[in-house]
């Protein structure tokens, strides 16, 4: 998949292609559809399929305080989205020039980019200057400009619309199960390994500390089964804490992974924590004791669900 930061750096074969267009901040199974049938037509009719969107969140530039934090990192949108096939990644600042743009000024610029063959988005899909492009304007506009508007109907599961908000909301419940089945995926946490106060050794649960960026957002407090995959590309299995450690009178809150069967130096080193389910809310604990005996019990349960979920 190439990847491109705006629509004007597009390659000759581009020209012609299938795009879908979107936000695609979360990239859960809602969004894949829309994708999906972008590289589908694309495919049939034997041109380039290309995404475009944004590398940060709209509301990031337009009403900060009600930013929502990241439900993927960009390197791992970019995955996610090259394993969906799409040949062509259009990836571009949301900036004051691209928002003050008015739907048709936005067509106008995408015609003269690209010259899409057809424009694939989802039905609550909006564009231009105060989001006053509808997708019925989007359909018009496109057989006077010279290209067929495809909208994918909303995906739902459970009664309700899959959604961002909707995945955000079950993972600050600590649903973390139900937000991987709607996300196509399990939700994941990437952060850097960095010095703790190494108690967790002294108990018998070792643990690799991440600083998590503040962009992402990161599950309850709470324990949690995990696998992680490390530098060298392993995946092992694991339990997570998610909170302040208050046992010990913590209140930076921090995650935390217990990789099992694992022994090496992981300082600095990035890895990739992927949430499986919880285990239970974050407690405090009489003693250090109490504390470790709860955690043989949550070994014995996360190793049961990793083996469960294999």
């Amino acid at each position: 998949m190439q990847l491109i930061e705006q629509m004007e750096e597009a390659p000759p074969e581009a020209e012609g292609g299938v795009i879908a267009i979107g936000t695609f901040d979360g990239i859960h199974l809602g969004h894949q559809k829309v994708i999906e049938h972008a590289v589908a037509l694309a495919d049939a009719e034997g041109v380039t399929s290309l995404v475009f969107t944004f590398k940060g969140h709209p509301l990031s530039l337009l009403a900060p305080e009600r930013a929502p934090r990241a439900l993927i990192s960009h390197a791992g949108r970019r995955r996610v989205l090259e394993d969906l096939g799409v040949d062509l990644l259009v990836e571009e600042a949301f900036t004051p020039t691209l928002a003050s743009l008015t739907a048709d000024e936005f067509l106008a610029r995408l015609a003269r980019a690209l010259s899409p063959r057809a424009v694939v988005v989802g039905k609550n899909f909006s564009f231009g200057a105060g989001g006053l492009g509808t997708t019925d304007y989007l359909v018009e506009r496109g057989r006077e400009t010279g290209f067929r508007a495809e909208i994918a109907e909303l995906l739902y599961y459970g009664g309700a619309p899959v959604s961002s908000t909707r995945i955000r909301r079950l993972l600050t419940e600590g649903d973390v199960r139900l937000a991987g089945v709607l996300l196509g995926r399990l939700f994941s946490v990437e952060g850097v390994v960095a010095h703790g106060e190494e108690r967790g050794r002294t108990l018998g649960f070792p643990t690799a500390n991440l600083t998590v960026p503040a962009w992402q957002i990161c599950p309850a407090d709470g324990a949690y089964v995990v696998r992680v995959t490390l530098p060298t590309g392993e995946t092992r299995g694991g339990m997570a804490s998610v909170g302040t450690n208050p046992t010990f009178g913590g209140v930076t809150r921090h995650l935390e992974v217990n990789i099992f069967d694992f022994s090496g130096d992981l300082y600095d080193a990035r890895i990739d924590v992927r949430f499986v389910d919880r285990l239970r809310r974050e407690e405090r604990f009489a003693s250090a004791g109490s504390l470790v005996a709860q955690l043989r019990g949550d070994e014995r349960r996360a190793r049961a669900l990793l083996t469960e979920s294999a």
